[in-house]
Formats: C-alpha cells, sequence, structure tokens
C-alpha cells in the first residue's frame, strides 16, 4: 500500500489485511524509534526482509529505495497506490494531527504528534505539500518497470474506488 502522507494508506490496509486475515505491517512503525528518531535504512532492511519473505502480508509506507521498491515489490504480488487529490489529503493530515494531538495518541516508539511542531520546517504537513508531485511521478511509472512486471498494479484516486475495488476482491 503506498501513497502520499493523507492518503489513506494505513486504513485501507489495516482494513484488508483484517478482512483477508493477513499479518499487517506498517512501515513507520519499523522506522520510528522513541524521540522521533529514524532507525536508517540498514535497520529497516533488517526488519523488513524477515516479514517479506513470508507467504503473505499486507505492507503500508513508501520507504521507497530502501523499503518498498527494494525488498517489499520484489517479493509483492500487488502494489495498491493510493492517489487522493493534493487538498484531500492535506485535509487529511490536517485533522489527523489535530485529533492525534488532542488525544496525546501515541503512534510509535511512545512519538506523538503535538499542535506546536505540525508547521516546523521538516514537520509531515510542509512534506506532504512539498513532496505530494513525487509520489504520483514515482507511482505512475511503476507499472513500466520491466523488474516489476510480476506486480498487478492497482492505482485508486477516490474513496468509491477503494470500494470498488474491495468488492471486487470480495472483500
Amino acid at each position: 500500500m503506498v501513497g502520499p502522507p493523507g492518503s489513506g494508506k494505513t486504513t485501507l490496509a489495516t482494513t484488508l489485511a483484517e478482512r483477508l486475515g493477513l499479518p499487517y505491517v506498517e512501515m513507520d512503525a519499523l522506522w520510528w524509534e522513541a524521540n522521533w528518531t529514524e532507525v536508517g535504512e540498514d535497520r529497516l532492511r533488517e526488519k523488513l526482509e524477515p516479514i517479506a519473505e513470508t507467504d503473505r502480508w499486507v505492507v503500508d509506507g513508501n520507504y521507497f529505495t530502501v523499503g518498498s521498491r527494494a525488498i517489499v515489490w520484489p517479493r509483492a504480488d500487488t502494489i495498491v497506490w493510493l492517489d487522493p487529490p493534493k487538498w484531500l489529503a492535506v485535509s487529511r493530515v490536517i485533522r489527523r494531527t489535530v485529533r492525534r494531538s488532542l488525544t496525546r495518541t501515541e503512534l510509535w516508539a511512545g512519538n506523538r504528534e503535538h499542535l506546536r511542531t505540525v508547521l516546523g520546517p521538516n514537520e509531515l504537513l510542509r512534506f506532504l505539500w512539498r513532496e505530494f508531485p513525487k509520489y504520483r511521478n514515482r507511482y505512475s511509472t511503476a507499472a513500466d518497470d520491466p523488474q516489476l512486471a510480476h506486480l498487478t498494479v492497482v492505482h485508486l484516486e477516490r474513496a468509491r474506488d477503494v470500494r470498488r475495488w474491495l468488492t471486487s476482491i470480495g472483500c
């Protein structure tokens, strides 16, 4: 499951894993340690490889060069690319961040989002705004890559597309 922040990756991935009875892995949970410390590429690879070597799973997250593209995709059969309009992704990230901050929701390794930092130079909202086009460029060419010819690429842009796709696979 790939796409920009706020695209619905985690929501759809957890739903899919639950309905199909498959293990679910969120790459952010593998990447972030306490105090928002990044584990780095080598450690992410160490954590992700044993998971990807199992028969069936649902993984959500991008980590393109070290995670999804390098380890997950070669062993996957399907890539689900969530590609909402930018305004929708931004509004979801704002709502989610406000909710998580107010409820002090723990994310990964004890980390929490805070309203006071949401617009900092390296924070998620700025990252999403700046990097949004990268996702469309990256994933729109995945189906044309000969190394990924074994993959089915499912491109979903709207909630109704997601509902139709889930129905089409019996979920």
